[in-house]
């Protein structure tokens, strides 16, 4: 719902000709669509029901939005801002995809390619499986850097792909760059795999110096009397 609460607020922005945020004035259609988010939000019971009219609400204000202002960028024509016309290119994208996407959710349908986020369109929702953090937002980056601190290569993931299964092509790249300069490398423990860093160790002649997984103090338990 905040999704569409932006695409609202932004055509808004387009229609009033506001090039800043305190520029605007409170219309009518963002005070509705704080005020429907506002009951939704501050419901004890958030049923699928409450969601469903919440949301439906909202995409029908965000629709004539959208429309009034493609009519307003037609007519102020040369007085539209440098700053809203870009607002408008991109209204026109990602917010009637973001119409799209809450219709097709209230409809049950699986969206691919889901818009988390409406000024970063790019970021992915990404599992994490973390007690009171299950999920986070943006995308995944892996950087290579050479023992002098220089980025060397990166890689951007739009899942949260496990780091160990990056280690492979990130050596294969750092190989075919450096070539026989390439001695060795190190990474933390998400990327150890004992019998992967073996084949890789061969294959590239080089060492890998990545920690075990398990806890440090019960290995070192392990060689104790």
């Amino acid at each position: 719902m905040s999704l569409l609460a932006r695409v609202i607020k932004e055509a808004d922005y387009i229609i009033q000709n506001a090039k800043r945020k305190k520029d605007a004035v409170l219309s009518s259609a963002v005070k509705r669509a704080k005020t429907l988010s506002k009951i939704y939000y501050s419901s004890s019971k958030k049923t699928k029901e409450l969601l469903d009219k919440t949301a439906k609400s909202l995409i029908s204000i965000a629709k004539s939005q959208l429309c009034v202002a493609g009519v307003a960028a037609t007519q102020m024509a040369g007085a539209i801002s440098k700053v809203n016309i870009k607002r408008y290119e991109k209204l026109k994208e990602v917010g009637k995809k973001i119409v799209r996407q809450a219709q097709a959710r209230i409809k049950g349908a699986k969206v691919s390619g889901r818009i988390v986020s409406y000024h970063e369109e790019y970021a992915k929702a990404l599992p994490k499986g973390k007690v009171g953090k299950p999920c986070e937002f943006g995308a995944k980056l892996a950087l290579s850097m050479s023992s002098n601190g220089y980025i060397t290569d990166h890689r951007l993931y739009d899942s949260n792909i496990a780091d160990i299964a990056t280690l492979k092509e990130i050596l294969n790249k750092h190989g075919q760059t450096f070539g026989k300069d390439f001695a060795g490398a190190a990474a933390d423990r998400a990327y150890y795999d004992e019998d992967l860093i073996s084949v890789l160790e061969k294959k590239h002649k080089i060492a890998l110096a990545i920690p075990h997984k398990k806890n440090r103090k019960a290995i070192m338990g392990q060689d104790r009397p």
